[in-house]
């Protein structure tokens, strides 16, 4: 699939719900909004990746927001729904993912509280 193919596929697919959406009254939406937030990741490396979200932060008109040392956030507002990009860097993720690793090995000792 081509990146216009699924560029259609994207903008299809947002029509579909809007529509779906607007014809079921009865189905609940969230009170903050929806959020189209991805990740810029292609396993391309840090560089790679940093390069996308300032391009979309160009396409966008927005500037790159930085909410962690190792992290990269575009956004913008459309109405009630937001679309952006974010990234978080490969040592940052390595990092997290070796914290994770102990999930559920290690118990805490004494009660709760």
């Amino acid at each position: 699939m081509t990146p216009r193919d699924t560029r259609e596929r994207v903008i299809d697919g947002l029509r579909e719900l809007a529509d779906y959406l607007e014809q079921h009254p009865d189905t609940p939406v969230d009170r903050f909004g929806l959020s189209c937030v991805y990740a810029a990741s292609d396993g391309d490396g840090d560089d790679a990746a940093v390069a996308r979200v300032e391009a979309m932060a160009a396409a966008l008109g927005v500037e790159v927001r930085q909410p962690g040392v190792n992290h990269w956030r575009v956004t913008r507002q459309f109405g009630e729904v937001q679309y952006g990009i974010s990234y978080v860097s490969c040592a940052e993720m390595d990092a997290y993912r070796a914290v994770m690793s102990y999930q559920g090995t290690v118990e805490p000792v004494g009660g709760t509280s």
